[in-house]
Formats: C-alpha cells, structure tokens, sequence
C-alpha cells in the first residue's frame, strides 16, 4: 500500500513537471510570435518613413468617425515600438521611386504572388500567365484592446476600373469583412444563374488571403474584439491585425505604371446609386469630396441653387454631375478656377 501510495505521488509529480513544461513552451511561443509581429510592425514604420513624400500623405485614420483617434495621429505614434493606443490606419506606396517598395518585398513580402491551386503544373503556369499583380501596396493596422468590435472606414466601395480587384494577405492577427452585393454585381450575376445573399460576413485569420473586387462589393472591415486573458493587458499586440493588400489584373492585362496607376486612402462621398447626368444633389457648404482642375478627371459640379430654407444669406449648395455615375463611383468636384481656365486653354 505504501509503494502503492509512493508510486502515485510519483506519477503526479510528473505529470505537473510534464503540465508545467508544456506551460513553459506555449508561453515561449507566445512570446516569439509577439515579437515577431511587433518586428514586422516595426518593419511597416520603417518601409513608411523611407517612402516618398506624397505616399506618406496617403496616411489616413480608418476608424476617424468611432472617436478612437483623431485625424492628427501620425504613422510614427501609432506603429512605434511602445504604441498601445487602439485604432485602424492605413497608407499607400504607390511608386518605387525612393525604393521603399523594393526594400519591402525584398526583406519582408511574405505573398509576392498569389497562391494558385490547380490540377498540374500546366494549368497552374497558364493561369499564371493570365494574372498580373500591380505595384502598390496598400498597408493596414489595427489594434483592439477593448471587449467590443471596432469597425474602420463606413461602407464603401472603391474607384477601381480593373476587372480583378485586390488581394488582401492577413499578416497578423484577424480581420472580420462585412460585404453585400452591388446592383451592378446583382445585375451579372441574374444573367449567369447565381443567386446572391444580402450579406457576407467572413473572418480573415493569420495567414489568409482575401480576393475580392471592392467595387463590385460594397465593403466594411472589423477589428474583432480582445477576449483573451485581462492579463495580458500590458501586451503591445495581444489584438494586433497587419494585412496589406494589392490590386491584380485578370485575362492577361496589364496594370499601367508609373502616375497612371493610382490607389487611395483619403475619405471621400460616393454614390449609393446610379445618378444620371445633371441631377441636382443638395448638400452642405463643405462636403467631404475630392477635388481636381482637371475637367477630364471630375465627374460634378458645386452649384449654388439659392437661399437655405429659413436662413436668409445663406447660400444653398448643390452636386450636379456632369455625365452620369454609376453605383460606388466616388463624386469629384471640378475646382472652376483660374488655374481650370488655364489648362483648358482659354486665356
């Protein structure tokens, strides 16, 4: 009995040795992968601050309007080592011109190329050969160290005139996407058979890639909420989500190079619907809308229709599109100045 009893204790011991050693080597995982995103973190701020003066203006506040950061924040308070502070940001390298593209892919790029599935080596080179990936790279971090979701921008579609989209390589942490059909999309797919739902909801873990065209979908994004162990509290990236994406080309076309191909972060005010040509779009004295002097570029016109209703002086402003616009088209204001006429050769 008492060899019994000595055998049993003995058993026990291991097993809390055996327990404690497994312990031990989740936490040294832990750690390792903790360090190894917030390297890579690191390793975003550092590709940013090498990057062109006009790439490092493409720096936005993704969640601006849930009050967690404000417009002012900057990439260096945010990405730094020490950051804790939550939020959802992102920034564009469009050109390559300072190498901070090439310095990326060539020490970080985890997903150069898309991963392609296919039945032999044949077929997977001739599907290759139809797809073409673009230069930029399309940056986001979020952190969420609260018990609730945080979303990013609205929805939203983007102003892409590709056919193929984006591809969205979830680096770190994970990512809920919140998607429902355009009518246009609606529209190709009655007369192919498909039926569509009214929603999507999908998360995106570590590892994933996403492929969606984002201007056939309309589009939001969340930041899940920290259910891990209140402990971890201190922890810089215990709900840290990194992705980047990157727009690709389908049916052997390629992407333009250089000014031609343009991706942006800025917020702007789309159509929820097809608008024809010279409808009259009441709005407020400052819409948040983009901008351009060139008469090519623009899709509208700021007009003054008259009086506000009740405020006598104060003036009435008005969207008027100059051709029509179609669904998740983002509106862009020609700017009728000096500057207009003189392009346009007139003076």
């Amino acid at each position: 009995s008492s060899s019994s009893s000595s055998s049993s204790k003995s058993k026990t011991r291991k097993r809390k040795r055996t327990r404690k050693h497994k312990d031990k080597s989740i936490s040294t995982d832990k750690s390792s992968s903790n360090k190894a995103i917030l390297s890579f973190q690191q390793a975003i701020l550092t590709t940013f601050q090498s990057a062109t003066s006009k790439d490092q203006d493409s720096w936005a506040v993704e969640n601006v309007a849930a009050g967690v950061l404000d417009t002012s924040t900057s990439a260096s308070e945010f990405l730094s080592w020490s950051a804790v502070q939550n939020g959802y940001c992102s920034f564009v390298l469009h050109e390559d011109s300072d190498e901070a593209i090439s310095n990326f892919i060539d020490k970080h790029d985890r997903h150069p190329s898309l991963p392609l599935s296919t039945v032999n080596e044949s077929q997977k080179q001739q599907i290759a050969d139809t797809i073409s990936i673009a230069t930029p790279y399309w940056f986001f971090v979020g952190r969420n160290n609260s018990p609730r979701g945080m979303k990013g921008r609205n929805e939203h579609t983007d102003d892409i005139e590709h056919n193929g989209g984006t591809f969205h390589y979830q680096v770190a942490g994970s990512k809920t996407w919140i998607i429902r059909p355009t009518e246009e999309l609606r529209d190709m797919c009655d007369e192919i058979d498909i039926a569509l739902k009214d929603r999507y909801v999908h998360t995106v873990e570590e590892g994933d890639i996403f492929v969606i065209n984002t201007r056939l979908w309309w589009h939001q994004t969340e930041i899940p909420a920290f259910a891990g162990n209140k402990k971890d509290g201190r922890s810089r990236c215990r709900n840290l989500s990194i992705s980047y994406a990157r727009d690709i080309w389908l049916d052997g076309k390629q992407p333009p190079e250089g000014q031609k191909m343009h991706m942006s972060s800025k917020d702007g005010s789309w159509a929820t619907a097809f608008i024809p040509r010279g409808t009259v779009l009441l709005t407020d004295a400052d819409p948040p809308i983009s901008r351009t002097y060139e008469r090519a570029d623009a899709n509208c016109e700021l007009v003054v229709v008259g009086e506000k209703n009740g405020e006598e002086g104060e003036e009435q402003l008005a969207l008027v599109p100059l051709r029509d616009i179609k669904e998740g088209e983002f509106f862009i204001i020609l700017e009728t100045t000096e500057k207009t006429i003189q392009k346009e050769g007139k003076c």
